[in-house]
């Protein structure tokens, strides 16, 4: 599914364990509860995205545009988010424990370079 145009849809609870969807377009997309497990999201637009509660382990979201994008108690542990942009993205309750942060902009806009 890469570069796949997937703007507002609804893949609430969806098993994505894997799945590779660099650059898709997912603006506004309703991702609550899903499993993206290892999943390759690098590049994607995901801004004003729901993924309320989701599995993100070991993702890869390098390069991703995660702009106002809800990220509340979503499990981001050994995230890939280098160059990710997070302005504005709620990660109220997130866990991101060994997450990689390199010229990562963070919701209140401040730039995190804890891995470069």
């Amino acid at each position: 599914m890469d570069f796949a145009n997937l703007e507002n849809v609804s893949l609430r609870d969806a098993n994505l364990g894997f799945a590779s969807m660099r650059g898709a377009y997912l603006i506004g997309a309703d991702l609550v509860g899903t499993n993206l497990t290892d999943g390759d999201l690098s590049g994607a637009n995901l801004q004003n995205a729901n993924l309320t509660g989701s599995v993100m382990l070991g993702i890869d979201l390098r390069g991703a545009d995660l702009t106002g994008t809800n990220l509340q108690e979503v499990n981001l542990r050994n995230a890939r988010l280098e160059r990710a942009v997070l302005r504005g993205a709620k990660l109220d309750f997130a866990d991101l424990i060994g997450a990689k942060f390199c010229n990562t902009i963070m919701p209140n806009g401040s730039v995190r370079n804890d891995d470069c």
